[in-house]
C-alpha cells in the first residue's frame, strides 16, 4: 500500500507542477496582455485627442470663417447701399435732393451715419495743413473711382466710440462730384454669433494687424492692450501656434488658421484669425472647447472601462481563444473608430467605406437627405452609374474615394438626387483616409447639404457681375467673358455700340427717358444676338457685344441691319433711336482683348464721323 501510494505521489506532484506551470504561463500572459493593453489604450488615448483636437480646429474654421463672411457682409451692404445712392446723386446733384436722401437714409439706420462731401471740399481738405497722409491717400483713391474702407479711428463727436468709415465717389460722365461716406461703430468688426453650445463658448474677439498688434474697437477699454504675438510668446505658448499664427498674419489673400493654445480652467483652448482682407485687419477669436472637452473624457472613461471588461476576458480566456479574441479586438478597434467619427458629425450624413470589398455604409439619416436605395452598398463604385449622383460629379467621387494623391483628407463639391424630387442639389462630400502598411483601406467621410449655400453664392455672383439699369453684363463681367472666348474660340467678332445724341435724350426728355432708352438698346440686341453671345453694359451709353464662332462679314452685317431697324421702330415712353457701331473681327483685328477694343471703338468712332446710325469696320470691310 505504502508502494503503491508513493507510486502515486508522482502523478500529483506532476499534476501540480503543470499547474504551476499554467499558473506561471497564465501569469505571464495576463502580464503580457496587461502592458499590451495599456500599450494600446495610452496610444488609443492619444489618437482621441488628437482627433478631438482636429474636430475642434475643424469646427472652428469653419466658425471663425463664417464670422468673417458675417462681417464682410456687412460691409459689402454698407457698400451696395452706398453705390445706389452714388448713382441718385449723380442723376440729381442738387443740394436739396442730397440732403434729403441722407437725411432718409440716416432715419432709417440710426446706428450708422451716412455723410456726403462735394468734389470742392474734398480738394479744400487736401489743402489742409493738419490732413494725415492716410487721408490724402483715401482721397486720391476716391477721386479716381475707388470704394475705400478708412483705419478705424476714435471719436468723441459721435459718443466716445471707434469708428470705421466706408467711402464710395459719386461720378458722372467721367467727372468726379464728390464722395459718400457712412461711419459705422467698428464694434461691428468684431460682433460673434453664438458659438455650438455642444461644442464650447467664445471668450475674446478683437482685431489685431498684420504685425500682432491688437486694434482697439470698442469704446469701454475692453480690448486686450497687448501685442497678440508678443503675449503668446511670453506665456509660452506651443511654438507651431506661434509659428502658424505668424504665416496668417504675413500671408496676402484670405488666410484662417485655428491653433491649441493650451488649457484654462481644465479645458482646451484655441485661437482662431482670420484675414478680413482690408487694412491688415485681422479678427481674432480665442474659444473654450469646455463641452468637447467633456465629450473627450467621458469617451476616455467608457473607453478605459470597456478595455478593463476585455482584460479580464482576455485573462480567463487567453489560452483556449487568443487568436480569435486579437481578430475581434481589432475589428472592435475598427470599429470604434468608425463610431468615434460618427459621433463628431453628428449633425450630417456619415458614411464609411472599405475598398477592398468595394461597400460603402451609411448612417440612417441618409434617406432623409439623398435618394439612397439601401444603406450598405456594395460594389459602390463599379455600380455607380446607376445611382443617385449627377453623372458629371461621378468621377470626383471614384477619385475621393480612390484616394490616389496620398492625402490624409480631401473634399468635394457634387449633386445628389432628392429623395422626394426628380432634382438634383448640391452637397460637400469630405472624406479622412486611414491607411494600412502605407495603402488605402478604408474612407470615413460626411455629406453635408449646401445647396442653399451654393444657389446664395450663385445668386451674389449674377448680381456682382450684371448692369442694375440694362439687366446686361457689367463691365468687369462682359471684359471676363469675351476674354475666356477669346481663349476658346478660333473665330469671333466684337461689336462696340455707342447711342447717338443720348445726351441729348437726357437733356430733352430727362434721365429716366434715357434709361428707358438704355433699356430698350439691351432689349433689342438680346433680340438680335444669340443666347450664348456676350452682351454687356461697359457705361454711360457705351454697349458691347460678342458673337463667338464666327467671323463671318456678312452676318455681321446683317445683325446691325436688323439692330438698327428695331432700334428706329422705338416703343412707349422711347423714341426712335440710334446707334454708331464699330465692328473688330477676332483675330484679324486684335489678338486679344484690348486690341480688339481698341480697333472696334476706332472703327465705333468713324461710324460716328459718317454720319451717325451706322456702323463701321475695323478692317475697312
Amino acid at each position: 500500500m505504502r508502494a503503491a501510494k508513493k507510486r502515486g505521489e508522482k502523478p500529483v506532484c506532476g499534476r501540480r507542477a503543470q499547474v504551476r506551470w499554467y499558473a506561471l504561463a497564465g501569469g505571464a500572459c495576463a502580464l503580457f496582455l496587461s502592458a499590451c493593453a495599456a500599450l494600446v489604450f495610452a496610444y488609443y488615448r492619444r489618437a482621441i485627442t488628437e482627433e478631438f483636437t482636429a474636430m475642434a480646429v475643424e469646427n472652428l474654421d469653419a466658425y471663425t470663417a463664417a464670422q468673417r463672411d458675417e462681417t464682410l457682409s456687412g460691409l459689402h451692404d454698407i457698400m451696395n447701399t452706398l453705390q445706389a445712392l452714388a448713382v441718385l446723386v449723380a442723376e440729381n446733384n442738387t443740394p436739396e435732393f442730397v440732403e434729403v436722401s441722407l437725411r432718409a437714409m440716416n432715419e432709417e439706420n440710426p446706428d450708422a451715419r451716412i455723410l456726403y462731401n462735394t468734389s470742392e471740399e474734398l480738394n479744400e481738405r487736401l489743402g489742409d495743413e493738419d490732413i494725415r497722409p492716410e487721408d490724402v491717400e483715401i482721397i486720391r483713391l476716391l477721386q479716381r473711382g475707388q470704394t475705400t474702407v478708412t483705419p478705424i479711428i476714435y471719436s468723441r463727436r459721435l459718443g466716445d466710440l471707434y469708428c470705421v468709415a466706408v467711402a464710395v465717389p459719386v461720378f458722372r460722365g467721367g467727372e468726379c462730384l464728390g464722395a459718400l461716406r457712412c461711419v459705422a461703430n467698428a464694434e461691428m468688426l468684431v460682433r460673434t454669433s453664438v458659438y455650438p453650445p455642444s461644442q464650447g463658448k467664445v471668450l475674446y474677439s478683437f482685431l489685431v494687424d498684420a504685425t500682432g498688434g491688437t486694434i482697439p474697437v470698442r469704446g469701454d477699454g475692453s480690448d486686450p492692450q497687448e501685442n497678440l504675438l508678443e503675449e503668446m510668446e511670453s506665456r509660452s505658448a506651443p511654438p507651431e501656434a506661434v509659428e502658424g499664427l505668424k504665416k496668417v498674419l504675413a500671408a496676402e489673400g484670405s488666410e484662417l488658421g485655428s491653433f491649441l493654445l493650451g488649457t484654462y480652467h481644465g479645458s482646451p483652448c484655441y485661437l482662431s484669425v482670420a484675414d478680413l482682407g482690408y487694412n491688415d485687419w485681422h479678427l481674432a477669436l480665442v474659444v473654450q472647447a469646455d463641452r468637447a472637452a467633456v465629450h473627450s473624457r467621458a469617451i476616455v472613461l467608457r473607453t478605459t472601462y470597456g478595455a478593463a471588461a476585455l482584460l479580464v476576458c482576455g485573462v480567463l480566456f487567453c489560452l483556449v481563444i487568443f487568436l480569435l479574441l486579437a481578430r475581434l479586438l481589432r475589428r472592435l478597434n475598427r470599429e470604434q473608430q468608425r463610431y468615434l467619427l460618427l459621433e463628431q458629425f453628428s449633425d450630417t450624413v456619415l458614411f464609411d467605406y472599405e475598398r477592398k470589398s468595394d461597400t460603402i455604409r451609411f448612417t440612417p439619416n441618409a434617406q432623409t437627405l439623398f435618394r439612397v436605395h439601401e444603406l450598405t452598398q456594395q460594389n459602390f463604385v463599379r455600380d455607380m452609374g446607376a445611382m443617385y449622383i449627377h453623372e458629371a460629379d461621378r468621377g470626383a467621387i471614384r477619385e475621393l474615394l480612390q484616394g490616389a494623391g496620398g492625402e490624409a483628407e480631401a473634399q468635394a463639391r457634387v449633386r445628389l438626387l432628392q429623395p422626394e424630387e426628380e432634382r438634383y442639389f448640391w452637397c460637400l462630400v469630405q472624406v479622412r483616409y486611414a491607411y494600412e502598411r502605407g495603402e488605402l483601406a478604408a474612407v470615413f467621410g460626411k455629406v453635408t447639404d449646401i445647396d442653399q449655400q451654393k444657389r446664395r453664392e450663385e445668386r451674389l455672383l449674377h448680381i456682382s457681375e450684371t448692369d442694375g439699369l440694362t439687366g446686361l453684363r457689367n463691365r468687369r463681367a462682359a471684359q471676363e467673358a469675351i476674354t475666356g472666348r477669346l481663349r476658346a474660340d478660333p473665330a469671333g467678332i466684337l461689336f462696340m455700340l455707342d447711342v447717338d445724341d443720348f445726351k441729348k435724350i437726357n437733356d430733352t426728355c430727362g434721365h429716366e427717358s434715357g434709361d428707358h432708352a438704355l433699356q430698350y438698346a439691351a432689349q433689342c440686341m438680346k433680340s438680335v444676338f444669340r443666347a450664348g453671345d456676350v452682351l454687356g453694359r461697359l457705361g454711360g451709353d457705351e454697349l458691347v457685344a460678342y458673337a463667338g464662332g464666327t467671323g463671318s462679314v456678312r452676318l455681321a452685317r446683317q445683325k446691325m441691319e436688323q439692330l438698327l431697324e428695331l432700334l428706329q421702330r422705338g416703343e412707349k415712353d422711347v423714341p426712335p433711336m440710334s446707334v454708331s457701331v464699330g465692328i473688330a473681327c477676332f483675330p484679324a483685328d486684335g489678338a486679344d482683348y484690348d486690341s480688339l477694343y481698341r480697333a472696334a471703338d476706332q472703327a465705333m468712332y468713324r461710324a460716328k464721323g459718317q454720319g451717325k446710325n451706322g456702323y463701321s469696320f475695323a478692317g475697312g470691310v
